[in-house]
């Protein structure tokens, strides 16, 4: 009776630093042609890494022979005494988690991220991992550790764009009020002038662009009296920049333009990662809003990403009116910090907690100050 060989062992390996990143690019990049879903794609977070000179960046993969089945790219900060892991494309990677082959079942995805988390103890790479935003996965749920330890951390609200390529399919999938004040809005943009949509090539313009949408989005943040945090950490905006300058990512760093005779109305930044469209950032130019112009935006570049084959389109979390009422979905997300030592369960409270309670303050202490000026007297 002929025998058959047993399938080899899956390995799990750790690259670190931008040439153990760099090493794993040629298989990451076919485990991104086979996956149905990624955080980012593998140029993308090389390109991020390079930017950001990453050498505490660090990569976990698993490997049956030759055949790389998932990666789980991540960077170790060191705050002080604390080895902190957390996603490698910091802000601008907002899904947390690994790339899979699509062959693996939720159990062997299961048994892969316990092997991970095995291995980030026993080689001590890390005393604490942070997962801000984790997509809804059943492979999660069957991991004890895991599932005790998460908490939801709101909802990513995305559309099933497979069946639509135009503008008027779009459309129809909105709301009846949704749908007419879009299009009120169209006819007001259209009486200012000639109204074009483009996505942008050049370098040079694409940068312009973007550098447009990072002082209009400041200008409606002031207005509004909100704060990101992201947008006021230099590193942010000269990643951006980075990102979208750099020839070899043009497929994947999408920017778009809505124009108004020839004037920018709106502008978009996306990564398309896999059959996957993520919506980054959005800004508008206020002598336009009459006429609705993110609206406008947002209408045709869902239709662009229907025409060009992108299957769902996120306009990522918070799931916010008008996020919800262009999207068919929402996914639940969850958070989690979990200790992988002991140094990492005295400190994992301040990194669970700190982040909103910045917020929190700062917050209280804008309030206060608008207080303090209302209740000055008039010259």
């Amino acid at each position: 009776m002929a025998t058959v060989d047993p399938l080899p062992a899956i390995q799990i390996a750790s690259h670190r630093g931008l040439a153990g990143l760099t090493e794993l690019l040629p298989a990451w990049r076919e485990l991104d042609a086979r996956a149905a879903v990624q955080p980012l794609s593998a140029e993308l977070f090389l390109a991020l890494a390079r930017a950001r000179g990453h050498h505490n960046g660090l990569a976990l993969s698993a490997s049956q022979g030759s055949r790389l089945l998932a990666v789980w790219p991540l960077q170790v900060q060191r705050l002080g005494p604390l080895r902190l892991a957390r996603r490698l494309g910091g802000a601008i990677q907002t899904f947390d988690g690994l790339t899979f082959d699509p062959q693996i079942g939720p159990q062997g995805r299961a048994g892969i991220v316990r092997d991970m988390l095995g291995a980030l103890r026993e080689q001590r790479l890390a005393d604490l991992l942070h997962l801000r935003f984790l997509p809804d996965a059943p492979e999660l749920r069957e991991i004890p550790e895991l599932a005790l330890a998460v908490r939801p951390a709101g909802e990513s609200p995305w559309l099933d764009t497979s069946a639509l390529g135009e503008r008027e399919a779009v459309l129809a999938r909105l709301s009846k009020e949704r749908r007419k004040s879009t299009r009120r809005g169209l006819r007001a943009l259209a009486a200012m002038g000639t109204v074009t949509f483009r996505e942008e090539q050049d370098l040079a313009r694409r940068r312009g662009l973007v550098e447009r949408a990072l002082e209009l989005k400041r200008a409606w943040l002031r207005e509004a009296e909100a704060i990101s945090l992201p947008l006021t950490a230099p590193w942010l905006p000269r990643s951006l920049l980075t990102l979208c300058t750099d020839p070899t990512l043009r497929e994947t760093v999408r920017v778009f333009e809505l124009a108004v005779s020839g004037k920018t109305a709106a502008i978009e930044l996306g990564w398309q990662s896999g059959r996957d469209y993520h919506s980054y950032l959005g800004a508008f130019d206020a002598r336009f809003a009459k006429g609705g112009p993110g609206a406008a935006l947002t209408l045709e570049v869902l239709a662009w990403c229907g025409a060009n084959g992108v299957q769902r389109a996120h306009l990522l979390p918070p799931a916010t009116d008008f996020k919800l009422g262009w999207t068919d979905n929402r996914e639940p997300l969850w958070t989690t910090t979990l200790p992988l030592t002991g140094r990492g369960r005295l400190f994992q409270p301040v990194v669970r907690d700190g982040k909103d309670l910045a917020k929190r303050r700062l917050a209280d202490a804008r309030e206060l100050w608008s207080r303090a000026r209302a209740s000055e007297p008039i010259a």
